[in-house]
């Protein structure tokens, strides 16, 4: 089993939705967005493309983020999730300058616009600080869901929020070790990509068009 996601990108508006649901699902700080939509154009004028990006962890097979960690704080479950262990985390950033995606940020502490509101005390809880954050595609939601016997990409409660709260249905989730899976079938089917194939981190996170 390994968690994946397949993005449409001809879907993607550039709403945002997914990069709200994510930071205030999981309490980010305001200015650590683990979802972000990069907008740019393909082509030579006058036959040029407004492209949108949607931009994540892409919980790499082979993450450079994970090997160069001093600390071993970078951890993979079983499910190919790469995570932070925020405790373990010295703030050092060499996971920062090798991540070819540029989704890991850092916090030093300053949460910004939300002091002395509630998610600004949540989010003091949740992270240290000065550590390195990015996402982790939900792992605890996803892990409870499956605690509780439902299906990750079909139940909602065990899905990523990115995904069930995207209003074009731009997102899916699923097990890309399932050939069954509408993952695997996206990919299959509507020749899925990954981001930057020439750095052989064999990404987690494909895009169709």
């Amino acid at each position: 089993m390994r968690w994946g996601m397949v993005i449409k990108l001809k879907r993607c508006v550039g709403c945002q939705t997914c990069l709200v649901a994510c930071s205030f699902g999981n309490a980010f700080p305001p200015t650590n967005y683990q979802n972000k939509t990069i907008d740019y154009e393909e082509g030579e004028f006058p036959d040029v493309e407004r492209v949108l990006l949607p931009a994540l962890c892409m919980h790499c097979g082979e993450a450079p983020c994970e090997d160069v960690c001093p600390t071993d704080a970078i951890q993979r479950t079983e499910s190919g999730v790469v995570w932070i262990d925020y405790n373990e985390c010295i703030g050092c950033k060499s996971c920062m300058l090798v991540c070819p995606y540029g989704v890991i940020s850092f916090f030093d502490g300053d949460v910004g616009r939300y002091e002395g509101l509630p998610i600004g005390e949540r989010i003091k809880r949740e992270y240290p600080k000065d550590v390195c954050i990015k996402c982790d595609l939900c792992r605890e939601r996803v892990e409870k869901g499956l605690e509780k016997g439902l299906e990750p990409g079909e139940d909602l409660e065990a899905t990523p929020l990115c995904v069930i709260r995207c209003p074009t249905e731009a997102r899916v989730f699923g097990d890309l070790d399932d050939s069954d899976s509408e993952v695997s079938k996206l990919i299959k089917e509507e020749k899925g990509f990954q981001l930057y194939p020439q750095y052989e981190t064999d990404p987690a996170v494909y895009y169709v068009r």
